[in-house]
């Protein structure tokens, strides 16, 4: 059963609404090594290819200062430095602001000698270290891994800035592989088989894979541009951003961009802070349940963990879709249609900070995902069409990029007509 008001939805965006069939396989993070794009991973990352072809927008082309208000591990930035652009990205995770960081980085081969250096100080046996509170630390980790994990740490404390960031950077990299974790759509999950891959091993090549991909990168990059700026804040307050650097505000003024590339968070109830919990703890962004808990309630609501229910905007159809989400019996958590209408009204008020900075006329590329719920589709291409619209952008086009799938039990729930919103889109917006 498709709603009536997503029908109408459906007829009203109709026009705008095509195929992209030239980003075809260039979404994907499976199967192919990416150089720096690749260094975290981050499955839900930008890949280079992706961003190739976003960038060979005439648009993009003739754009000099670029944002991405949901900077994730940052690939938006470092494809403004392979293509000679200003970048600005702004993310709420200070692990997210670390990585980035490294990635758009300069490094020297003394830097890479030092960190590998470093590596060879760790002694077969350490000593007992003190252990993340995370009680995930002593049930996915061997007791021997983890105490020698923290030393090579401590070591890394000790060295100069870059080499400690680039050790640093690696073993957050490889953190999961060191234990008995995998990540699933929502989180974390114990592994069926365990491994326990050679510490100095893993790290040394990882090292050396970073240093040649960064050598590779300088040799392809078009232009030596060092005016990449990665922040801390909220998307939804691009007035109240932090250079962690300088511990400074910095103004990301109106009008002061000229494009922005960058994808949400999806409405899928997944929590970034809680999937990244190892290495937020590890890396000693967090130190405390009650500080993990208030970095988890301060992000985008696309979960359930969500602590503030209130709601500014609202829109006929994430009403409907909420109404009769809140009869069904077989909803997995009843918070569901909570976090759906807030998830909509963060994002209308990023869009507004967004609109806000844009220069007129500046055009907004967003790469959105939709989902489902009890059977029902959340078609979140249109609604945040319909969110772009009310804080004034003018609808370009919304691009379908390829079809998703869902749970086994989400499949069996939604009918023909329902599944085929099962979808990635690009939204293209532009400021009025």
């Amino acid at each position: 059963m498709l709603l009536k008001s997503i029908e109408e939805l459906e007829l009203k965006h109709s026009r705008t609404v095509s195929n992209a069939t030239e980003y075809e396989g260039s979404v994907s993070t499976r199967g192919s090594r990416d150089g720096v794009y690749d260094w975290f991973p981050m499955v839900q990352r930008f890949t280079s290819r992706f961003l190739d072809k976003i960038f060979q927008n005439e648009e993009l082309k003739k754009s000099r200062i670029i944002l991405d208000p949901f900077m994730g591990s940052g690939n938006t930035l470092v494809a403004c430095r392979e293509h000679g652009k200003t970048g600005y990205g702004v993310d709420i995770s200070p692990l997210f602001w670390f990585i980035t960081h490294v990635k758009i980085s300069d490094y020297t081969h003394a830097d890479f000698e030092e960190a590998n250096k470093a590596i060879s100080n760790l002694r077969r046996n350490v000593s007992e270290a003190e252990v993340p509170t995370l009680s995930s630390f002593k049930r996915l980790f061997s007791r021997r891994q983890l105490h020698r994990l923290i030393a090579l740490k401590t070591i890394a404390y000790n060295l100069n800035s870059k080499a400690s960031e680039l050790l640093l950077f690696a073993m957050a990299s490889e953190l999961i592989r060191f234990s008995k974790a995998q990540r699933y759509g929502k989180g974390l999950r114990k592994k069926n088989t365990i491994e326990s891959p050679d510490i100095k091993g893993v790290l040394r090549l990882k090292l050396l894979t970073m240093e040649r991909d960064l050598k590779t990168f300088r040799e392809n990059s078009k232009s030596k541009c060092e005016k990449l700026f990665p922040l801390c804040g909220d998307a939804r307050e691009l007035d109240n951003v932090i250079n962690p650097l300088s511990g400074e505000r910095e103004i990301i003024s109106a009008g002061q961009v000229d494009s922005v590339i960058t994808s949400p968070p999806y409405c899928n109830s997944a929590d970034y802070i809680e999937m990244y919990k190892l290495e937020h703890w590890f890396l000693e962004y967090v130190k405390s349940y009650e500080e993990f808990k208030k970095m988890s309630y301060s992000t985008i609501r696309s979960h359930t963990t969500l602590k503030n229910e209130n709601v500014e905007w609202r829109h006929f159809v994430v009403e409907e879709i909420c109404s009769f989400l809140e009869k069904n019996q077989n909803l997995w958590n009843p918070k569901i249609p909570i976090m759906i209408r807030a998830y909509f009204d963060d994002l209308h008020r990023s869009l507004g900070q967004v609109k806000r900075v844009l220069r007129p006329c500046g055009q907004v590329f967003l790469l959105v995902g939709n989902s489902s719920y009890g059977g029902i589709p959340i078609p979140t291409d249109l609604l945040l069409a319909e969110a772009a619209e009310s804080q004034g952008f003018d609808i370009l086009n919304i691009r379908k990029i390829r079809r998703l799938t869902t749970s086994v039990q989400q499949w069996k729930l939604m009918d023909s007509e329902n599944k085929r919103f099962l979808r990635e889109s690009i939204l293209t917006l532009k400021s009025n």
